[in-house]
């Protein structure tokens, strides 16, 4: 499973490459896609890449691939029986192919792209850095807890899900929304309904819900806060993850000889220039020998 998701990946973002430096929209509006292709690939690639292995981890569990407790959390068999991948397949499961696993989905996709094309509209590196940070601190604080206290939430791309919720709603302040069409309320107040709500359907996961909005508090105060109130910028994004899915321009080249080549305007070749002066001294002697002839 592990290789599997990795190679997908892998291919993606190769694709992703390559069409960025042949003129990536100007391909695929020449490219025969069918509808889902084209919706595939017209999902942001930090979004599409995390909603990916979310599919194929649920996808290998339901088909009896992997065995279920290959991917969860567990510090011991990560540092000492040095299973790393452990570190992100635990983010990628939400479950098997069922009704809360499509529901996830859905506020992923959501709001994960949302997030990706308007706050960091043409800065995937930037939202993908903020995806790193949201991980790293994740992975700390579950190691923290398994190894201190009775924590036994084993998966936690819940907790990834409301850090992104809380993100998004915090720069949505005054949208509205519409819960179960029972009830109206501001952006803000999504993250804490949802945790209600949470809190009654699943109250097993309702730790790791926590975690994640503190999570998505802390990237929210450095990241926006601090930087209007003291001018510092402790989140300011590493040079890899913007050259990583930067753009680069395609300069056209012309070949050495070619504008020679290059037909001019007018459609006749009029012949090269004359100079005045030997034009002047022709036409005198053409009068001298039509005198003499005279």
């Amino acid at each position: 499973m592990t290789c599997t998701t990795v190679l997908f990946l892998f291919l993606d973002f190769a694709r992703f490459q390559f069409l960025r430096t042949s003129q990536t929209r100007h391909c695929h509006q020449n490219l025969p896609m069918s509808t889902i292709e084209r919706w595939f690939f017209g999902v942001p690639i930090v979004t599409r890449c995390y909603i990916t292995a979310c599919v194929l981890s649920a996808l290998a569990v339901q088909l009896r691939v992997v065995n279920l407790l290959q991917l969860l959390f567990r510090f011991d068999l990560i540092f000492y029986q040095h299973e790393y991948w452990r570190l992100i397949t635990h983010l990628c499961f939400f479950g098997g192919l069922q009704v809360g696993f499509f529901f996830h989905m859905f506020f992923v996709y959501h709001y994960s792209r949302s997030l990706e094309e308007e706050l960091f509209h043409r800065r995937s590196g930037d939202f993908f850095y903020m995806i790193t940070i949201g991980v790293v601190l994740l992975n700390i604080i579950a190691s923290f807890l398994q190894l201190y206290t009775s924590f036994e939430s084993y998966f936690l791309g819940s907790a990834l899900t409301f850090m992104l919720v809380y993100v998004w709603s915090k720069h949505k302040g005054s949208t509205r929304m519409f819960f179960l069409g029972l009830f109206s309320f501001r952006a803000p107040f999504l993250p804490w309904i949802l945790l209600g709500f949470s809190l009654i359907t699943s109250p097993e996961s309702t730790a790791a819900d926590i975690i994640g909005i503190a999570i998505g508090h802390i990237y929210y105060f450095l990241h926006d806060v601090v930087p209007l109130e003291f001018g510092a910028h402790p989140l300011k994004t590493p040079r890899f993850f913007t050259w990583l899915f930067e753009t680069r321009p395609v300069v056209p080249t012309v070949p050495e000889g070619a504008a020679a080549q290059v037909p001019q305007p007018g459609g006749f070749e009029w012949g090269a220039a004359e100079p005045v002066g030997n034009v002047q001294i022709r036409r005198v002697a053409e009068d001298e020998d039509n005198a003499a002839a005279m």
